[in-house]
Order: C-alpha cells, then sequence, then structure tokens
C-alpha cells in the first residue's frame, strides 16, 4: 500500500534516489516500457494479431467481391434461362391454340 508520508520524506531526503528509482531503463519506469513494448512494438503480440486481423479482413474482402462476381453471373444466368423458357412456353402456347382450333374444325367437318 502506498505511504504518502513515507514517499513525501524520502523525496525530501534523497530526491535523486526517488528520481533513480522511477526513471532509468533499470527502474520502474524502463521495465515497464520493455514490459509494454513487448505487446505494442513493431514486433509485439498486439501488433502481429492486429496484423493476422487485417490480413483477414483483406481476405474476407476478396472472398466476398469473388462471391459478389459468381452471384451476378448466376443470376445473369438464370434471367437468361428464365427468357429462354419464357419464350418456349409462349411459342408452346401457340402452337397448343393452333392445334386446338386444327382440331375443332377437323371436329366440325366430320360430325
Amino acid at each position: 500500500m502506498f505511504d504518502s508520508s513515507k514517499f513525501t520524506a524520502a523525496l525530501t531526503a534523497d530526491p535523486e534516489k526517488i528520481r533513480t528509482a522511477f526513471t532509468g531503463d533499470t527502474a520502474f519506469a524502463g521495465r515497464l516500457q520493455a514490459a509494454v513494448g513487448s505487446y505494442i512494438g513493431s514486433d509485439g503480440a498486439f501488433t502481429q494479431r492486429t496484423n493476422g486481423l487485417n490480413a483477414q479482413i483483406k481476405d474476407v474482402a476478396s472472398q466476398r467481391t469473388a462471391l459478389d462476381a459468381r452471384m451476378e453471373a448466376v443470376g445473369n444466368r438464370y434471367k437468361a434461362q428464365f427468357v429462354a423458357l419464357d419464350s418456349m412456353i409462349a411459342q408452346m402456347n401457340t402452337t397448343s391454340s393452333a392445334l386446338a382450333q386444327q382440331l375443332a374444325s377437323l371436329t366440325a367437318q366430320t360430325g
């Protein structure tokens, strides 16, 4: 637990000793910087994880673009098939009507 009165007394008695305890490579600040640097430095765990996630985001984006292109192609193919089928059904309906009329006239002639 931090005792402010003891800290103030030590700071008053020997300020250089307190400063040395907090600053420098082997002091508290230096060790804290080294510990934090291992996480956020260029080879740190957080940096590597961030880079990995960014690479996955780019990969998913390219996969999505490819999927969009495939879906567009499938949609265009289905539209073309529907138009061809619709045209064929219209021709068959026309043929059916013509045949029905011919059969009706044939029945009227023989009947």
